[in-house]
């Protein structure tokens, strides 16, 4: 950076202004966190939600905004291209935007048992909402990266936390066997009897669904004998009387 560049008096957005040598540096960082955000949005979007996956969305796409869109250089004397800097302005704040509205839809959509719990997202919230109060302090370069770290660090625990989710997530996933299993009960189901195993059967695990079709048949047979042995008085009484009257007198 040239030696006019101070740190922590000029923001990230200075670092890749326009006419300065070596900014395609800061721009391609812009580019890569904003396709770190949209990976993560993809990978999160079940516990984000809509809203939130949308906002944070917008979020990365402006990142691309302000790397194609470079802002003035910090010397006033030296010409830029004023449309540049008007759409960097622009996508700067759908970025806070998009971080903000997303952070606190994301709290709405994962039904938080406890404020505890939601200590990380109302931290971020609150140092993202106060420090652009101090915007034109002579301190901004560095209060603007402690907004940026807090959102690289929101970000990366929730990349944290999606790689923890991702294994019981997978469990529902297409393809799975969760998701497969009725299919599973109802080939084994239609399995001949020699298929199933006798540890199954004498132990009940196989159940009425899984029986083969000999056994259903017999099971069949088996009910419908039960109902003709079935006492019935009335058939009984008639057949007592048919008996009777055969016999001789």
């Amino acid at each position: 950076m040239p030696a006019s560049f101070a740190w922590v008096e000029h923001g990230i957005s200075e670092s890749a202004a326009q006419g300065i040598d070596h900014a395609w540096i800061a721009r391609m960082v812009f580019i890569l966190f904003g396709l770190a955000v949209i990976w993560l949005a993809r990978l999160r979007h079940r516990a984000w939600g809509p809203v939130g996956t949308a906002m944070h969305l917008t979020f990365g796409v402006s990142m691309f905004g302000v790397a194609a869109f470079p802002t003035r250089p910090w010397d006033h004397a030296a010409a830029y291209v004023e449309n540049d800097d008007l759409l960097h302005s622009v996508f700067a704040g759908t970025i806070g935007f998009g971080f903000i509205a997303g952070v606190v839809a994301v709290m709405v959509a994962r039904k938080l048992p406890s404020w505890r719990a939601a200590v990380p997202d109302l931290a971020a919230l609150a140092i993202t909402l106060s420090i652009p109060l101090f915007m034109s302090s002579d301190v901004w370069g560095a209060l603007q990266r402690v907004m940026f770290l807090t959102a690289g660090v929101w970000y990366a625990r929730e990349a944290w936390q999606g790689a923890l989710d991702q294994p019981a997530q997978a469990v529902g996933e297409p393809g799975s066997d969760v998701e497969n299993a009725p299919l599973m009960v109802q080939d084994h189901a239609s399995a001949p009897p020699s298929s199933c195993s006798t540890a199954d059967r004498r132990s009940g695990r196989l159940g009425p669904v899984a029986a083969g079709p000999a056994q259903a048949g017999d099971q069949r047979a088996h009910q419908q004998g039960h109902e003709r042995r079935q006492w019935n008085p009335v058939a009984e009484t008639h057949i007592r009387q048919d008996d009777e009257s055969r016999l001789p007198t």
